[in-house]
């Protein structure tokens, strides 16, 4: 057996670890409410155009053509799924917006946050609370630190957070949403293997920060 260089097996180490993998840099998520929040409304469609189809096979939840996840609850507060930069704020839509004349206000996601992952990727948190959003643009955040209050802003029909993961900085021709969560491979569209959740949990994500 071929004796292996120092640098050889320093870079087994490492990749046994999973310091030199591709995965390895990539940003993860914990849950962006509370523990007490966990109910899933509408997931990640991966099959769009084509009926709903979410990353574990089921068809039973709601909507085709739906990029994000919509976490339900009526009332809490909204927390940084891990840390980044504060690229842009939306503060001043109406809740309720799709029952007056806000409901495309901040490109539909009404009072938001994005945030600049470390990795590259995107995250967006909607339809919050108008006046809620405590963070400002270019403003670095720390995972779980406090976004705004969640509410029904923007094209919201009932209170809830819409968590969106996109897979480059917002705008560019090749940014495309992504689904955070892990399911077969070669299953669906978009699928992946990969999850962006620090621990996915069998489908409800946790608190625990990368």
């Amino acid at each position: 057996m071929k004796k292996m260089t120092k640098l050889a097996v320093l870079c087994s180490v490492l990749a046994s670890a999973g310091v030199v993998s591709g995965e390895a840099s990539a940003t993860s998520y914990r849950h962006p409410l509370t523990s007490a929040s966990p109910w899933i409304n509408n997931w990640f469609d991966r099959n769009t155009g084509a009926g709903f189809l979410r990353y574990d096979g089921s068809t039973v939840a709601r909507y085709d053509g739906h990029y994000g996840i919509d976490f339900w609850l009526s009332v809490g507060q909204v927390f940084a799924g891990a840390n980044g930069t504060v690229v842009y704020t939306e503060n001043t839509c109406y809740d309720k917006g799709h029952y007056l004349y806000s409901l495309e206000c901040g490109n539909r996601f009404g009072n938001h946050v994005r945030i600049l992952d470390p990795d590259g990727k995107t995250s967006v948190y909607g339809h919050m609370r108008r006046g809620s959003v405590v963070v400002a643009q270019g403003s670095q955040v720390s995972c779980s630190q406090l976004l705004g209050t969640i509410g029904e802003s923007g094209e919201a029909y009932g209170a809830h957070l819409h968590f969106e993961v996109r897979n480059q900085t917002w705008g560019k021709s090749s940014d495309v949403a992504v689904d955070p969560f892990a399911g077969p491979a070669g299953f669906g569209w978009r699928s992946t293997r990969v999850s962006y959740w620090v621990n996915q949990n069998g489908g409800l994500p946790t608190t625990q920060c990368q």
